[in-house]
């Protein structure tokens, strides 16, 4: 037999909150409608009546003359009876009635009233009253007098009604209640399922785009997201392939060349020394790789801090380390290098942006391994550029060119990178908020370029 499933309540989630503050809100409305129709109806009527009575005793003040015509309209259009008694001592007589047969008991209710009036209420013959005097010497005493049977029977009438319409509204509340929970929930708990997805590294997912705005909007940020977070991660597949492929290559060819310099080369000078030039190149290899690591993390972690420096001289220090690829490889660096250019800048980031683009233009340019570099003076701005004779790059590359891990098509075997150069390079000109750029087309070598501001 098959096991039921518990009923699972989240009292702190969205859907039960929701339910709750539908049903409360349900409850006041009730609550609201009692109050005012049911528990302080009869007070509210009294205060009505009361008021009412006491403005149509202003034209009752005084009855000179004839006034019974006058009564008689007023009666009829409120709705009462008027009657005006004449006062002796304990006794009083019916000098004036708006209906047939007025009882002599209503003025006995009023004799000790005052001259402003009091408002009473008949249990007896069910009546509303209004009595006070018209004069001072409280011989006139007049008497207003109106049915509350009809209030009654509307007051239970209403009563009747409000529970009828707290069963309904009651019910009402629920259902709706726990369909509009269950429409805020389900996108919300829709979202929630597909996030548990992608937290077990399921990048395949997409949040659904539908239901109310901001679900929509959360869903769209979700799945650009989740593209962003596919991408790095196949980023970082890429760039540990690509680490533990141009790793295993020079640690491959120096443990091949020591060995080799242990048992063949003990008494061959000449041979030993090429062995250790290889040792040497390939080692320098590995800590470039290295060295490109850990300039990314620097990069990312590290405030920058300006102060006045001088962009010729950062240009010419960054060539200078560059000294031995020109001798021992024969590469030409062509310069032509405006001297004192002040600037404002970090300048160890400066010269690692500059470095990075000298060493690419190395790497990639053309058999007569010649480069161009050059710093100028430009609509109040200093322009670095270098230029190599490779085999450049088409539009589409100079997009993806920034890019973190991105190497070119034209990468050549001999010459090893993790693709972070030029996205350390980039990070370091946004920092300094210069402008910067490429130049390149397919068959005539490429121009990386920036610009800073001339300093005060």
């Amino acid at each position: 037999m098959a096991k039921k499933k518990k009923l699972h309540i989240d009292f702190r989630g969205i859907r039960f909150l929701n339910w709750v503050a539908f049903a409360a809100f349900g409850v006041i409305i009730i609550a609201f409608l009692w109050l005012t129709q049911v528990v302080y109806l009869d007070n509210y009527v009294e205060s009505t009546k009361r008021t009412e009575f006491g403005s149509l005793s202003q034209y009752l003040r005084y009855p000179v003359g004839d006034y019974h015509s006058r009564y008689d309209t007023i009666a009829e259009d409120n709705a009462c009876n008027i009657t005006v008694y004449r006062v002796a001592g304990d006794s009083a007589s019916v000098e004036y009635s708006s209906m047939h047969s007025p009882s002599p008991r209503l003025a006995e209710l009023f004799l000790k009233t005052s001259v402003e009036g009091e408002f009473k209420e008949d249990s007896v013959d069910k009546l509303l009253l209004y009595g006070f005097y018209t004069n001072d010497t409280c011989d006139t005493l007049v008497v207003i007098s109106q049915s509350n049977a009809l209030m009654q029977s509307t007051s239970h009438i209403l009563k009747l009604q409000m529970i009828i319409a707290t069963v309904i509204i009651l019910i009402l509340s629920v259902c709706v209640s726990v369909l509009m929970s269950t429409m805020f929930s389900h996108s919300l708990r829709n979202l929630s399922s597909t996030a548990h997805r992608l937290i077990q590294d399921d990048y395949s997912v997409v949040f659904e785009e539908k239901g109310f705005t901001e679900v929509k909007e959360l869903a769209a940020a979700l799945n650009y997201a989740t593209a962003e977070m596919k991408k790095t991660e196949d980023l970082r597949r890429e760039l540990l392939a690509n680490v533990s492929h141009d790793l295993r290559t020079p640690l491959t060819i120096i443990k091949g060349y020591a060995e080799m310099m242990r048992d063949l080369t003990g008494a061959d000078p000449v041979r030993r020394t090429e062995g250790l030039d290889i040792i040497i190149k390939e080692t320098d290899r590995l800590s470039g790789l290295v060295g490109d690591l850990l300039a990314l993390s620097r990069e990312q972690n590290t405030p920058i801090e300006k102060s006045p420096c001088h962009l010729d001289v950062l240009v010419e220090e960054s060539l200078a380390t560059f000294g031995l690829a020109v001798e021992r490889d024969g590469y030409v660096i062509e310069k032509d290098i405006q001297k004192d250019c002040p600037i404002v800048a970090d300048a160890a980031k400066l010269k690692t942006a500059i470095y990075n683009l000298i060493g690419n233009a190395i790497n990639y340019t053309g058999e007569d391994k010649h480069i161009y570099v050059s710093v100028k003076e430009l609509d109040g701005e200093y322009v670095f550029s270098v230029r190599d004779t490779g085999e450049g790059l088409d539009e589409e590359q100079c997009r993806h060119i920034w890019q973190r891990y991105w190497r070119s098509s034209t990468h050549k075997r001999s010459v090893v990178g993790t693709g972070l150069g030029l996205h350390i390079v980039q990070a370091a000109l946004l920092a300094h908020e210069a402008r910067y750029g490429v130049d390149s087309k397919p068959g005539e070598g490429s121009r990386f370029w920036f610009a800073l501001p001339k300093a005060e």
